[in-house]
């Protein structure tokens, strides 16, 4: 796909599932975007847990609430494409 020259990088890609080689994964790896946000949200992340009732409607559309932030670290150091660019709704990105 258009603009995933970076995904053999990533260090949760795995050869086999993106088509690369070994000495793709063994260069300068690093953590995206995505891969940023989870292992933030896994060491530090809040849940909810879902109301019981119907589901699909929006008017029993249960309420979030006010949304605590999620401190990502930039891990866009390594040479990739959007080095210095914080995706919107990914939280605060903080580091290099």
């Amino acid at each position: 796909p258009a603009g995933s020259d970076e995904t053999k990088y990533h260090i949760m890609a795995s050869p086999t599932s993106v088509h690369t080689t070994l000495f793709d994964a063994a260069a300068a790896t690093f953590f995206g975007e995505r891969e940023a946000v989870k292992l933030a949200f896994d060491n530090s992340g809040t849940t909810l847990l879902e109301q019981a009732g119907p589901k699909g409607l929006g008017v029993t559309a249960q309420s979030l609430g006010v949304l605590p932030g999620l401190n990502v670290p930039n891990t866009l150091s390594a040479g990739p494409l959007r080095v210095g660019i914080s995706p919107s709704g990914f939280g605060i990105f903080t580091g290099p």
